[in-house]
């Protein structure tokens, strides 16, 4: 045992006695223990029992003549002593209160993983179940914090952290203190829950069934901040060759492509919540509406004279209208062999359903409905699956569809744990490479969108809100769902603006100069080009005036929507389309062409 010395200034005393002792008397009498500290005077009963002839009050000890009659009552005696001396020091020394002294000389001190014992505590309770979950929920956000914080004696919660004063105060102060990511409603959440863990113990006493009692003054909640693009690149040097980070990096880049969409949605996202509007194949969607037939471009291409390239073949512009490209044989032939790699697709596929966290919370929430196959989305989950099949190869799916990512089933409690545990590693990895965490991905989004349309960021906010689906009366009541189209533009151009598309060339570039071992010992790059593909990164997605791109979007649906009502042969009115395209559409299709055509031959050239 660790040697102490008293401290003398405090005389925390701890004695054995019986209440109205009669030294020759046979009657049988309960044993007590008193605490003594200045004014304070506790009393509590032992749990032995001996004639109160047998007991030598001032000694304070069972008399040698009863001591083989009375061998139990003699041995607990024994173990009081042995006790004593420690027990009065760690009161002197703040580590433990006379409660929980009393409760380790009676041996009926609680002791145990919080984690393990709290839920049959709270049934004999009849604690309701989603109280428990709450409960437990808060619990693994805690011990998440403390672990991460570098406290790993609280990283598993005992219940004797309760009972021991040194450990309340020492819970209490990293809670007030040292967890920055959190304000003050949170902390009395935390301590509200930790209360509860500590109330469905039967035999807890005094603070011990309360053991933090915090007064917190209400204080606004944190300014939300955006991240800084260049501390975004400036944190893939931070990556190395750590998975873990990596992982968490690329999980910020899926959800802000997705205008912030959470991950728990992103985590469910499967092949059957994704919706195309042309029946193709799921493939990388470019604004250029042209599906290259490659033989067909490479006759078009070299047997114009100087290299022309025509625009799409529509119907609705004259022919022989013609857009010059640079000259540069050599180049263009180069250029050509990439259409051997892709085809440019003009088809969307959006997520489309009702938000997994709102789930049974409300009745009227509208459908989210987000473009997925922006790039360089495809291309970020096709990274996100190689380090998830490196990392965690038990949690990894390994069927047949497209989109899934892990093998967890986030409807079940035990898939929600799992989640929320390796959504809050991947936030605090971000928070260490940029200083942004997982959430700040939607609150980023919206201020580029904001910046895009220049308007206010809370403007902006709701008007993100509503296309995510987010169940919020107030917005709904001055926003109904935004034009699909115009959303899908903006989308596009806040990726663009960011410069998502250079942050990921750039996170290949270093990441695949490092290398890392899988499950089997078999070492690789941490990302090769090989497994990265092919993917139109340098090409932009938004290449001309996003405003022009709506009103382009806008005037083609008007002309859809556009009929005359004529009489045909046999005398019977019909509806005919009308042909006569408007002059500001047929202008803008011509402007719009030229500047695709500018963008791509400009890249490598």
């Amino acid at each position: 045992m660790e040697k102490r010395t008293r401290n003398r200034a405090a005389h925390h005393n701890l004695k054995l006695y019986i209440l109205k002792h009669k030294p020759s008397s046979n009657e049988i009498s309960t044993v007590s223990i008193t605490y003594t500290y200045k004014k304070v005077r506790k009393r509590r009963d032992s749990p032995i029992q001996i004639p109160m002839v047998a007991f030598d009050n001032n000694k304070r000890i069972i008399k040698k003549s009863h001591i083989s009659k009375l061998k139990i009552q003699a041995d607990w005696i024994d173990k009081f002593y042995s006790l004593k001396n420690d027990l009065e020091l760690q009161m002197a020394e703040g580590i433990i209160d006379y409660n929980y002294a009393f409760r380790v000389l009676n041996n009926d001190y609680q002791s145990g993983v919080i984690q393990d014992l709290y839920r049959d505590f709270a049934n004999d309770q009849y604690v309701e179940a989603s109280v428990q979950d709450n409960v437990m929920r808060h619990l693994e956000s805690i011990q998440n914090h403390f672990k991460t914080l570098g406290h790993l004696q609280y990283s598993r919660l005992n219940y004797s952290h309760f009972q021991k004063p040194a450990d309340r105060k020492k819970i209490e102060l990293i809670i007030l203190r040292e967890i920055k990511s959190i304000n003050s409603e949170t902390r009395k959440k935390y301590f509200n829950y930790l209360n509860k863990m500590a109330s469905v113990v039967p035999y807890f006493k005094d603070v011990e069934q309360t053991p933090f009692k915090i007064r917190l003054k209400h204080t606004a909640k944190p300014p939300k901040m955006a991240l800084d693009p260049l501390e975004l690149k400036r944190g893939i040097l931070g990556i190395k060759d750590n998975l873990y980070f990596l992982e968490a990096y690329l999980w910020w880049l899926y959800s802000f492509c997705l205008r912030g969409l959470d991950t728990c949605d992103l985590v469910c996202l499967d092949e059957s919540m994704l919706t195309g509007d042309k029946g193709g194949d799921l493939r990388e969607f470019y604004a250029w509406e042209r599906h290259f037939d490659k033989e067909a471009e490479r006759k078009k291409i070299t047997q114009q004279q100087g290299f022309q390239i025509p625009t799409r073949e529509w119907e609705e512009i004259p022919t022989g209208e013609w857009v010059d490209i640079p000259k540069d044989e050599a180049k263009i032939k180069e250029k050509i062999k990439d259409l051997d790699n892709w085809v440019l697709n003009d088809e969307k596929f959006y997520v489309v359903g009702k938000r997994v966290k709102e789930m049974g919370k409300h009745d009227n929430r509208t459908v989210v409905k987000v473009l997925y196959n922006q790039t360089p989305v495809l291309l970020i989950h096709k990274m996100l699956k190689h380090v998830i099949s490196i990392l965690h190869p038990d949690l990894a799916y390994k069927g047949s569809d497209k989109v899934k990512l892990y093998n967890i089933n986030y409807h079940t409690k035990e898939g929600k744990r799992i989640w929320k545990n390796r959504r809050g590693t991947m936030s605090v990895g971000c928070k260490k490479l940029f200083g942004a965490t997982l959430k700040q991905a939607r609150h980023t989004f919206s201020t580029v969108l904001a910046g895009i349309q220049t308007v206010d960021i809370k403007e902006a906010e709701k008007q993100l809100s509503t296309s995510l689906g987010h169940a919020n009366n107030k917005t709904q009541k001055y926003y109904v769902n935004p034009d699909q189209d115009k959303m899908d533009i903006l989308q596009i151009e806040a990726v663009e603006r960011f410069g998502i598309r250079d942050v990921v060339k750039s996170l290949i570039q270093v990441c695949s100069s490092y290398r890392v071992k899988d499950s089997d010992g078999i070492e690789s790059p941490m990302l090769d080009a090989a497994l990265v593909g092919f993917s139109p990164l340098e090409l932009k997605s938004s290449f001309w005036d996003w405003s022009k791109e709506v009103r382009y979007n806008q005037l083609k649906q008007q002309q859809k929507s556009q009929i005359d009502l004529v009489m045909d042969k046999d005398g019977n009115w019909i509806e005919k389309s009308i042909i006569k395209k408007n002059p500001e559409l047929v202008k803008l299709e011509k402007e719009r062409a030229k500047s695709h055509l500018d963008d791509f031959f400009k890249w490598d050239i």
